[in-house]
């Protein structure tokens, strides 16, 4: 059982759609400040990398990249120098099925990959080029704390708040292009009511094509204190301290 004070980070971001070089380069930046704040656990929205809309299963196949891939590569790289872990969402080309996924991955502090989601419960236009995940649901273990992994319309779904409960999760890291605009969403508080965790929820904000994404990134406590959250269409890291020891 975790049993300490530790600092988290949620970056919220805009990704530029399609721009992948300058969308690593931005969100390095945002690590690296993160890092230096004394942030230890750093979660990034999904499919932050490429943008959110993928059209077809020509423009996935040169957009999505392998896991562990350049796009890994660059983020391990700042996990080790930094001694963080990060979670980010990112468009995945699974090379031996030639299929692709919405994933989410989890990098140790020495660079490692320690942990790996395929989004299960698929929406909008992932549709057009993503196979539903085949991995199941996924918690690690970071510092002796239980930590779950989730992507966006995920958490709409019961069978997700089950085995985040089941599997004994202290902390959910949520990467998420969400719409809507009801602040804090009323499905991310639910999930702190039924499950009694940590809640660190990365959006993005602004148009992207058709789509406006609320922003609206949070942190909450299991007793549905909001610790931070983001009212700013921007870029915005938000910090908060989890008590452990105290908060579980």
């Amino acid at each position: 059982m975790c049993s300490m004070a530790l600092k988290v980070a949620s970056i919220q971001y805009r990704a530029g759609a399609a721009n992948k070089v300058e969308n690593i380069r931005s969100l390095s930046s945002l690590v690296e400040e993160a890092a230096g704040n004394g942030a230890k656990i750093i979660v990034l929205p999904e499919m932050c990398t490429t943008g959110f809309t993928i059209e077809n299963y020509i423009d996935a196949k040169i957009l999505a990249e392998p896991i562990p891939g350049p796009a890994t590569s660059a983020f391990s790289e700042l996990a080790t120098r930094h001694k963080v872990y990060l979670i980010l969402g990112l468009a995945e080309y699974d090379h031996a099925t030639n299929k692709f996924y919405n994933a989410q991955v989890i990098l140790g502090h020495n660079g490692q990959i320690i942990g790996k989601y395929r989004k299960i419960n698929l929406f909008g236009t992932d549709y057009l080029w993503a196979e539903k995940g085949d991995l199941g649901y996924q918690a690690v273990e970071i510092e002796g704390c239980r930590v779950g992994l989730g992507i966006c319309n995920d958490i709409n779904y019961q069978e997700f708040k089950e085995f985040i409960a089941g599997a004994y999760v202290q902390i959910v890291t949520f990467s998420t292009n969400w719409v809507g605009d009801e602040l804090p969403f009323c499905h991310w508080t639910e999930m702190v009511t039924d499950g009694g965790v940590y809640f660190i929820a990365a959006n993005n904000w602004g148009k992207e094509g058709d789509l406006s994404f609320s922003g609206g990134s949070i942190i909450l406590s299991p007793d549905l204190s909001v610790l931070s959250q983001s009212t700013a269409a921007a870029d915005v890291i938000l910090y908060a301290t989890l008590d452990l020891k105290n908060g579980l």
